[in-house]
């Protein structure tokens, strides 16, 4: 939506030279990667999740526990 928003800044079809010389195409279409990146540093930085190895080395059997309940929950069958 906001990519279609920034579109709006382009010069009409016929003006293939004003479309060069402005250079704003190049923020419509790095904007995708932007978002994406932004995204991924979020995952890294914000939900950040132990492995059930780590957890089980350090001596946390609890969050352990909780982390194969939560991968054996998503692959029970609903029946």
């Amino acid at each position: 939506m906001v990519a279609l928003l920034l579109g709006i800044g382009l010069p009409d079809d016929d003006d293939l030279e004003g479309q060069k010389e402005t250079g704003f195409w190049r923020v419509i279409y790095g904007f995708q990667y932007l978002c994406q990146a932004v995204t991924i540093l979020m995952f890294l930085t914000c939900w950040p999740e132990d492995s059930i190895t780590y957890s089980i080395s350090t001596g946390n059997d609890e969050h352990a526990l909780s982390l194969i309940k939560k991968v054996y929950a998503s692959t029970e069958d609903p029946e």
